[in-house]
């Protein structure tokens, strides 16, 4: 299972960022049981201003395919949080992570799918 969170900097924060100086953002804790076992694992996760990728281009491309396909689903679904959403944009993103060889075929086929969608939009006069 994948879990996005959107944290939205302060402009404290955001300033922090941009001179390098480290700073908290937020502390995260997560508790799972491994399948098979019969016991709770919690780890514990501090996040700060030097975690943060300097831009979309320079963050990890596992990152970027997840929030690809987050959002693609938050458009199908016609969700709040896509409103703004784009599937021509969502497209040249999985074109490009299928072409830098994120993710293998799975990838490639997210993208045709995605694609397909596209060729099924109504189309504006």
């Amino acid at each position: 299972m994948t879990a996005l969170y959107e944290i939205k900097l302060t402009e404290a924060a955001a300033a922090s960022a941009e001179e390098g100086a480290p700073m908290h953002l937020a502390t995260v804790r997560l508790r799972y049981r491994p399948v098979g076992s019969d016991r709770v694992v919690e780890q514990v996760e501090e996040i700060g201003t030097h975690d943060l990728a300097r831009g979309w281009s320079s963050a990890k491309p596992s990152l970027r395919l997840a929030a690809v396909v987050a959002e693609f689903a938050e458009i199908l679904r016609g969700s709040y949080w896509a409103k703004e959403g784009d599937l021509n944009a969502l497209l040249k993103e999985a074109q490009k992570l299928s072409a830098d060889k994120v993710g293998g075929d799975d990838v490639a086929e997210f993208a045709e799918m995605i694609a397909e969608a596209v060729q099924l939009q109504p189309k504006t006069p």
